[in-house]
């Protein structure tokens, strides 16, 4: 009598959970191109390959792909069959409330559409809506990341980001007419200020937002698109714009400027009037977005997607592996900060390995290092209440050295017992 009741009653548990599992919300899935596979010698051509991710931070019946670190606007447009300009709508989820588009070859340049009388529309709007998606999940995983590390030092939460996908796509807001040289063909970070290059046709979130374009070229083989390659790279025989939200290195590095802007703050933004902030990047700050992109990919050839065919070595490749020292350091008086910043990346990404490999300091570990270093660097330089432009002026290049900060990656892993190194990082190299 025991026995059966008890079988009865367990039948009736499993019923009740299997259930409960039915009724319960599940957490959205979205189609995304995942880390991109190959090793660290720039030459692998492996394809990406859209997989299912959970979309984390998003509540189970979201209708927009906003959560509490991220947040996704489309700011594009598209020209209609019909002649009207529409706007490339948000993402919504299916009917099983997941976010599943295809990215459609990262859809058609505006140029083209308007061209061909908007035949292309629909194809457009999907690769945008996949890009969202892609850009959500990226984004997401960094600012995840990037908040358990401050949260074991003990800093100060990011505020969330606003991330706009097809910004610049090339269309007057006046006149509603294209125009193939305003089309952004890559991103950029943003913080509000009096002017801008490019112009921004919508107002700035106070704390920060990214802006990814929709892709003006076509991706190249050897060469970047600005370069002008012979050959246009093809997938599956068709060929492939360089729809920005679909690079998860761009949407990577660009977070990245958000960590730097509210740790290092080598522009002492924080000493600015909040509707006059500078917009303008230095070398370690692009170096340190290089960095944690190569973290979170997981190699160091960290643009051989969209810049395949180059050679490791090639400075527009950016690769980390075997990357730049200070030697090669561009000192003339208007120096590509991007160039420059491979330095730095270089350093941190060789600390790293060496670390990791010879004194079993786990990986994450050193991305701790690296986020404290930038929250002491952030603390160089005297107080400035009054705002001062002169004490700014003099905050900003102390930051901005390389002396600086070696000083305080020095300091951080002197704390973390991490001296193995002190002569490669006395030398930069």
């Amino acid at each position: 009598m025991f026995q059966t009741n008890s079988t009865t009653s367990a039948a009736s548990s499993t019923a009740n959970l299997k259930t409960l599992a039915c009724i319960a919300p599940q957490i959205p899935l979205g189609a995304v191109y995942d880390v991109l596979p190959g090793g660290d010698d720039g030459t692998d051509d492996t394809e990406p390959i859209p997989v299912q991710k959970t979309l984390t931070d998003l509540e189970p019946s979201a209708k927009k792909l906003c959560g509490k670190r991220v947040k996704i606007e489309s700011s594009g447009f598209v020209r209609l069959p019909d002649g009207e300009l529409v706007p490339i709508p948000d993402a919504q989820p299916d009917a099983d409330g997941n976010f599943i588009f295809e990215p459609r070859h990262g859809g058609i340049s505006a140029a083209r559409n308007e061209r061909r009388g908007g035949r292309y529309w629909k194809r457009v709007i999907e690769a945008a809506q996949f890009g969202q998606v892609n850009a959500y999940f990226h984004a997401s995983r960094l600012a995840a990341y990037a908040s358990e590390l401050l949260d074991e030092i003990g800093a100060s939460q990011l505020p969330p980001l606003r991330i706009l996908t097809n910004a610049h796509s090339g269309y007057d807001p006046a006149t509603r007419q294209f125009n193939p040289e305003r089309v952004l063909d890559g991103g950029h970070y943003r913080m509000r200020a009096r002017h801008y290059e490019p112009f921004e046709e919508t107002e700035i979130h106070l704390s920060g937002e990214v802006h990814l374009g929709g892709g003006r070229f076509y991706l190249k083989w050897g060469l970047p698109p600005e370069l002008g390659a012979s050959r246009t790279r093809r997938l599956d025989g068709q060929p492939y714009l360089h729809q920005t939200s679909h690079n998860p290195a761009i949407i990577y590095h660009e977070y990245a400027h958000h960590i730097v802007r509210h740790t290092a703050d080598f522009r002492c933004n924080n000493q600015r009037l909040p509707r006059k902030q500078s917009n303008a990047k230095c070398w370690l700050d692009e170096g340190t977005c290089d960095y944690f992109t190569a973290a979170m990919l997981g190699h160091s050839g960290i643009y051989r997607w969209h810049r395949a065919g180059l050679p490791p070595a090639h400075p527009l490749f950016r690769n980390l592996e075997p990357g730049r020292t200070a030697a090669e350091f561009d000192s003339s008086p208007h120096p590509d900060p991007h160039f420059n910043g491979t330095i730095w990346a270089t350093l941190l990404w060789r600390l790293r390995r060496r670390l990791v490999e010879t004194e079993g300091v786990d990986e994450r570990e050193f991305d701790r290092i690296v986020l404290q270093t930038l929250l002491l660097i952030g603390e160089t330089g005297k107080p400035n209440p009054a705002n001062s432009r002169v004490i700014r002026r003099k905050n900003m290049r102390e930051r901005a050295s390389l002396e600086n900060a070696l000083r305080c990656l020095q300091q951080v892993m002197r704390n973390y017992g991490a001296n193995c190194v002190k002569g490669e990082i006395k030398n930069g190299t």
